[in-house]
């Protein structure tokens, strides 16, 4: 029965949460991205306070001042980009005018729609769009204003967090006992290393894919090159879906301002090019060394991450189911729960990689002839093979 009320106790904790999430998600959502920042500032905060002997408070001011100072930046960069994009709306406009009517001439020779019931057609979504337009309108201001609200909040959150970090683990070790002290420093010592793994790395693969983005689309002569490389960086933050969301932007810029197809399909081989190299050698080298988290589980986090807290939850998702397996990891009786999470493991990945290798080989060499033995090894080399293993 103890397992059964275990689960029951995991089960209730669950609900517990994802009702706090639906229903408190303005509060929760700024608070649990504020102490992921904090968990991945504490790094710089020691160097400022151990290295260049900084007062508590200064390196955590000075270390916070360092990081805003460069989302700044990055924001900024997007919004002047953005700037640019919309003073050229008229000519964009033009060129989506001359699609939309290659589009309908295709429609009607196609499927023999005619041009006036598409226009009908047309018209009548625009009139939906149109009565709905208020509460869209009232809905982005909200949506807006808590925004630039989070904004100015976060940092509070963050500074609070870097101060009283040593009272909330003192506090996690005191409700679980002293007889599990030990378990707890080991387990928000692995999240700690996991978190600051997983976001350093996604900053870095940001910029990566930012400049191979927009040094390709610089080179396929795309306008708005640089807007789309940073929109490309901020949206590939929602894993599996933000790039699908960035090519997909890409392409209609790129139609609406070129009538050029080569153009586009050039546009859709540089994301295609630029994605394999982030999920084969970004993700595994860069972001995904500490965080091993299945490709399945990583698809229905971002899933349900999306549908509890649309884009914020969909960013959260990873770094959470990372920290879930982490305590499944430690925590008693729950090992089986973290083995789900987590990846084949490495003598499994190598027999499967075997067994590839030797489908591979047998359907490429169909013909060749089976090699001979090998000899037996004599007890000298048995003996010294066991000494090396």
């Amino acid at each position: 029965m103890t397992y059964v009320y275990r689960l029951a106790a995991v089960l209730t904790i669950l609900f517990i949460t994802v009702l706090a999430i639906v229903y408190a998600q303005g509060v929760i959502i700024p608070i649990y991205f504020s102490l992921l920042l904090a968990i991945l500032l504490r790094r710089p905060v020691r160097f400022f306070e151990e290295k260049l002997r900084f007062n508590s408070i200064v390196a955590i001011l000075f270390t916070e001042l360092i990081a805003f100072s460069i989302l700044l930046i990055l924001f900024t960069a997007i919004i002047y980009q953005a700037g640019k994009f919309i003073s050229d709306w008229q000519a964009i406009s033009q060129n989506v005018v001359h699609h939309l009517a290659n589009i309908q001439a295709w429609i009607a020779d196609k499927f023999n729609i005619s041009y006036a019931d598409q226009s009908d057609y047309i018209r009548t979504a625009g009139n939906k769009a149109i009565s709905n337009a208020d509460q869209w309108v009232a809905g982005t201001v909200s949506s807006v204003g808590s925004t630039l609200f989070d904004v100015f909040l976060i940092p509070v959150y963050v500074f609070l967090f870097l101060v009283y970090h040593r009272r909330l683990t003192a506090f996690l070790q005191n409700v679980f006992g002293m007889q599990h002290a030990a378990t707890v420093q080991r387990t928000l010592a692995a999240i700690r290393v996991i978190i600051q793994s997983y976001l350093s790395g996604l900053m870095i693969e940001m910029l990566v894919v930012a400049s191979l983005n927009a040094t390709g689309l610089f080179l396929l002569g795309v306008n708005y090159a640089l807007f789309l490389g940073l929109m490309s960086a901020v949206l590939n933050l929602i894993p599996y879906i933000g790039t699908m969301i960035a090519g997909v932007l890409s392409v209609v810029v790129t139609l609406s301002s070129s009538d050029e197809l080569s153009k586009v399909i050039g546009v859709i081989m540089i994301f295609w090019v630029v994605q394999l190299i982030d999920n084969n050698l970004l993700m595994p080298r860069i972001v995904g060394r500490k965080v091993k988290i299945n490709a399945l589980i990583s698809i229905i986090a971002v899933l349900v991450g999306g549908a509890l807290a649309g884009v914020a939850g969909m960013f959260l998702s990873i770094p959470t189911i990372a920290i879930l397996k982490v305590v499944l990891d430690h925590a008693e009786g729950t090992q089986a729960w973290g083995d789900l999470l987590g990846e084949d493991p490495p003598v499994e990945r190598r027999a499967k990689q075997g067994l590839v290798r030797y489908i591979l080989s047998s359907t490429w060499h169909p013909d060749a002839a089976p090699s001979e033995p090998k000899p037996e090894p004599t007890n000298e080399n048995t003996n010294e093979s066991s000494a090396d293993a």
